[in-house]
Order: structure tokens, then sequence, then C-alpha cells
């Protein structure tokens, strides 16, 4: 139900491996929108449902791509273009040439009615972008609602009308576990609860363990193995609009 794409070199994403709050997820996340926002057409008109102007989390800034872009968000913090909730956008129906929703939904108490949204924004041959977590622990932002298995996507995106439904794995067993081990560094940092000795020890290991963890698995007789794919720190979808 989901795939194993091959992934652009550390070098195009460049991951924050130096910066322990940089997560396993946010890789992912990073790697998925250079990818699929880089193939996009010049020009193209891009709306990013719960997109943020200015504070980027990642790596991944889409003003660095040629793309003409609307950021719709329900805060005005964020500065979007549109304030707005992503499930009722007053913009016109037919005219966008993709629609991002970048770890959106689970923060959605209605995510299909986010995607019906999407589906009416977007042109014929329009193209859907999303990413959502899933092994990855609850971040309210003000809430956290959900997380969505492979054939769930599949199943309410087809009812929304889209069609060429991709959905792409995320990371498998190794990255969840380093992205464990990397939060609950994190929190020992930030709490200064550490044994003694042992915290230059424990950075560097996580610092270690990301990166190997996405090169280990990317091997096919990882990403063929079913329990190590019964683990996944989330996933990308790409989806048309007929």
């Amino acid at each position: 139900m989901s795939t194993h794409p091959a992934r652009l070199p550390f070098e195009q994403v460049q991951p924050r491996w130096d910066d322990l709050s940089y997560s396993v997820r946010r890789y992912f996340v990073d790697e998925f929108y250079t990818r699929h926002v880089g193939a996009l057409t010049k020009g193209a008109r891009v709306i990013d449902v719960g997109g943020i102007k200015g504070r980027k989390r990642g790596q991944f800034d889409i003003d660095r791509h040629d793309v003409s872009v609307t950021c719709v968000n329900t805060s005005r913090a964020a500065e979007p273009d549109v304030v707005a909730d992503a499930s009722s956008i007053p913009l016109p129906s037919g005219e966008a040439d993709a629609v991002i929703l970048a770890e959106v939904v689970e923060h959605l108490s209605d995510p299909v009615a986010a995607l019906r949204e999407a589906a009416r924004l977007l042109r014929r041959g329009g193209v859907l972008l999303a990413t959502a977590p899933f092994l990855f622990r609850v971040h309210p932002d003000p809430i956290d609602i959900g997380r969505y298995t492979p054939q769930w996507w599949q199943d309410t995106l087809s009812r929304q009308g889209f069609q060429e439904i991709v959905v792409e794995q995320q990371g498998l067993f190794f990255s969840v576990l380093a992205e464990m081990l990397r939060g609950w560094v994190y929190h020992l940092e930030d709490t200064k609860r550490y044994w003694p000795g042992a915290r230059d020890q424990a950075i560097g290991f996580v610092r270690w363990a990301r990166e190997q963890a996405i090169l280990f698995e990317s091997a096919p007789e990882r990403t063929s193995n079913s329990y190590y794919t019964s683990y996944a720190t989330g996933y990308g979808i790409r989806a048309v609009k007929p």
C-alpha cells in the first residue's frame, strides 16, 4: 500500500544533524517537499494550507522555488496571505496547480473536509502534496487528533475523486527508533537530567543514529521486510485531480 521512493541525496536536503531539535520526522518532510515542489512547473500556483511565512520549521523553504505561493493559516501570527480554516478557504475553485498540506491533517477535527476543499481548489491535473506523522509523539498545535494509515489515505482520497494516489512510507523501524532516542535525549538536555558524564556520549550517538538509520533502512532487504515496514514515522502523499 505504500512505496519506498529513491530519496534525494542529503546534500540537496541539508538535514541539520548537528541540531538536537531536528527530528528524523522533519528530515522526511523536508525531503518530500524539496523533491515534489522542485518537480512543479515554473510559476506554478501553489496554495500552502497551514503554511508559515518567515519562520521555517525545517530546511525546506518554498520561497526558494520558482512558484507562486498563497499561504493559508488560521493564525495571524503565521502572517498568512489568507486567514481561513482548512475546510473553508475563500479562494476560487479549480485554479491551483498544487495544494500543500504539510503536517496539518493530524491537527484537524475534520481532515476529510480539508481534503475535499483541496480537491475543489485544484485545477484538473493539479496535485495534492500532503505529509502526516504516524509513529510520532503527540504534539498539540493547538490540538493533535489523528494518525492515518496508507489504507485510510487511499480510500479517503479516492472518495474525494483523486487519482494516481501514491503513499510514500517515510522511515521504517530504525527511523522510528532513532527518533524516539532523539526525542528522549532532547528531553534530557532540556531538563538537564543526564547521568554523570553521559551527556556528550548521548548527544553524539543521536547525531550518528539519525543519519545511519535512514541510510541503513534504504536497502531493498529492509524495505521489503514486513516487520521493518510495519513501522513508519509518517507518510508523504501525492495525488492528482483528474
